[in-house]
């Protein structure tokens, strides 16, 4: 019986080329993250990691000029971007809330109609029960007077 040696089927597959990443800011996610519309933290994160910059300017001063300024741009962005985030959150929050009140409108009303035709259908059943006994003793009346016609 022959031995094989190398474990695998054939050559591993070759590594495809990384793709440049979506800007966060332009994806609504089907699934939102802990209950919220957007993912804050991951929108700021991604916006801290595009806005790193290396200065070159040549210059100690040049270079510290353009830190401050991407720093000063990266906190203005970033204070933007809460601020939306938060916004679109909360109209989330209100669009899910209003949601539920409605589905809770919806099954107390539901909630009501069964009850109100079980009592109805409890109201009958009791109401056939009377009949039902009202008719056996018009019958049992019926069939003693008959009995005491035959009597005499």
């Amino acid at each position: 019986m022959p031995t094989f040696y190398g474990g695998g089927p054939g050559p591993a597959p070759k590594p495809q080329p990384k793709q440049q990443m979506p800007s966060p800011t332009g994806f609504n996610s089907q699934f939102p993250a802990n209950g919220q519309a957007v993912n804050k933290s991951s929108l700021l994160q991604g916006l801290r990691h595009d806005s790193n910059t290396k200065p070159n300017t040549g210059t100690a001063t040049g270079d510290r000029a353009v830190t401050d300024f991407a720093k000063s741009q990266l906190m203005q962005n970033q204070a933007t971007a809460g601020r939306a985030a938060d916004t679109t959150n909360a109209q989330w929050q209100a669009q899910q809330q209003q949601q539920r009140e409605q589905l809770t409108q919806q099954g107390r009303a539901a909630r009501l109609q069964r009850y109100q035709q079980m009592t109805g259908q409890a109201v009958d059943q009791m109401n056939l029960a009377n009949q039902l006994a009202r008719q056996q003793l018009d019958m049992r009346t019926q069939w003693r007077t008959g009995l005491i016609g035959l009597l005499q």
